[in-house]
């Protein structure tokens, strides 16, 4: 791990740093991934969310604009953060006046003529409502 020690820890970016650290735990503990067990928590966790955020989204006056939100803040799923997570409460009060910014319309027409999307990940758990918003654009864009 040489190039640990070439890291300018004042000028890399955290994901960076991070992605450095991860690897040395894994190494250091010989495992492939460190935080695996805890990563199927956070899946579980949001599992159990999922049914009722898809009533949520099906219910809505635009399911798209729904399951958008409802991804969004499924991204507040953070090991990293350790505040309380209450997804379905976050869901039920959201208010789209709280976007900071609110390219939605954009959004939805530059879906109607796409042949492809790619949907990156980055938190355990929020993939449950990533997978949400999926089927929810499949539904309404074909």
């Amino acid at each position: 791990m040489d190039y640990v020690m070439d890291l300018d820890m004042d000028k890399e970016a955290s994901p960076i740093i991070g992605k450095t650290a991860y690897t040395l735990v894994a190494e250091a503990l010989g495992v492939k991934d460190p935080y695996a067990s805890i990563k199927e928590q956070q899946n579980q966790l949001a599992l159990q969310f999922y049914d009722e955020a898809k009533k949520i989204v099906n219910n809505a006056k635009d399911p798209l604009f729904q399951a958008i939100v409802v991804a969004a803040l499924g991204n507040t799923i953070d090991l990293g953060t350790h505040h309380k997570i209450d997804v379905i409460n976050d869901i039920k009060t959201f208010t789209p006046d709280k976007l900071a910014i609110n390219d939605y319309q954009t959004f939805k027409q530059s879906l109607l003529g796409a042949n492809h999307l790619l949907i990156l990940l980055d938190n355990a758990g929020e993939i449950v409502f990533d997978k949400l918003l999926i089927e929810t654009m499949l539904k309404t864009l074909i």
